[in-house]
């Protein structure tokens, strides 16, 4: 049998026996209610991702995925040399005029939106004060469905910071990732939707390596999309030769980054190549 202990006199027990619940009191319940509310309403002003419940906000928690280096570079990479995606804008957008200037932009400033959930790059085609349409350009490695909720607000952000027509092209090297991301993204049950325009590695231009020579950020760009097989193998001589034109530090960098992402993937498919590679730059 346990000890038990004596119960303070002014407690519910020590007065009557018994213990009782406190009583309920709709103030109360009423006034956490309202709290509770008013902080989903100051949550979901700063996260537009939020849905309703009986009435209340409450915030859906979606994934916020950290980017990948290779991710960070490769948007780089293209911010730098805008010029070099007119190929791939001619290629994924039918009826392009030829020779339209092409100009990135601060998605920071075009975009009022949380950092995370920043567009990678936004291209303006033709003359900024007047553009024929904006490209929102994003680089995707692998398969992330909260992006399919974010993508069209992109460009529904981007239609109505520009007043003219907005294209989603995505750029998924992987070839699992560029068929989840071709499918088009439906936004109601009457049939609106937005159509993603993907660029897998295999839709992706692959320009001669000898065209790319003095071009450093359009070589790296192409040997990390592009240099999956043997027959590859040239673009990344070329990305090296230009890279052995920067100085030390920079060059360790950039070599470090092809080792990462190239030579392990490709190394069995051309052992001979491959080690006199390694030898000559790493």
């Amino acid at each position: 049998m346990g000890i038990a202990l004596p119960e303070p006199a002014d407690s519910p027990v020590g007065q009557q026996g018994t213990h009782h619940r406190p009583r309920y009191e709709p103030e109360l319940a009423t006034s956490r209610r309202e709290m509770l509310r008013q902080t989903a309403m100051t949550q979901r002003a700063a996260n537009p991702y939020a849905k309703q419940m009986d009435g209340v906000p409450v915030l859906r928690q979606l994934r916020v995925m950290p980017p990948s280096p290779l991710h960070e570079v490769l948007i780089e990479l293209l911010r730098q040399t805008p010029a070099h995606l007119a190929p791939l804008l001619a290629r994924a957008l039918p009826g392009l005029a030829p020779a339209l200037p092409v100009l990135c932009v601060d998605t920071a400033a075009s975009e009022p939106l949380v950092v995370e959930r920043r567009a990678d790059l936004v291209l303006v085609l033709g003359k900024p004060d007047e553009p024929e349409r904006v490209v929102v350009a994003e680089v995707q490695l692998s398969i992330d469905r909260d992006k399919q909720f974010v993508w069209p607000q992109h460009v529904v952000a981007m239609r109505n910071r520009w007043k003219c027509e907005v294209a989603l092209l995505v750029i998924a090297p992987d070839p699992k990732v560029a068929r989840w991301a071709s499918q088009p993204i439906l936004l109601d049950r009457l049939g609106s939707r937005i159509v993603p325009l993907v660029q897998g590695s295999g839709d992706l231009p692959r320009p001669d390596p000898a065209e790319l020579a003095g071009h450093l950020r359009a070589a790296v760009f192409h040997a990390l999309v592009h240099c999956r097989e043997p027959a590859d193998l040239p673009l990344l001589q070329q990305a090296l030769d230009d890279i052995q034109t920067l100085p030390g530090p920079d060059r360790l960098g950039y070599c470090e980054i092809l080792k990462r992402h190239i030579t392990t993937s490709i190394f069995k498919l051309a052992e001979v190549a491959m080690t006199d590679i390694q030898l000559r730059y790493f």
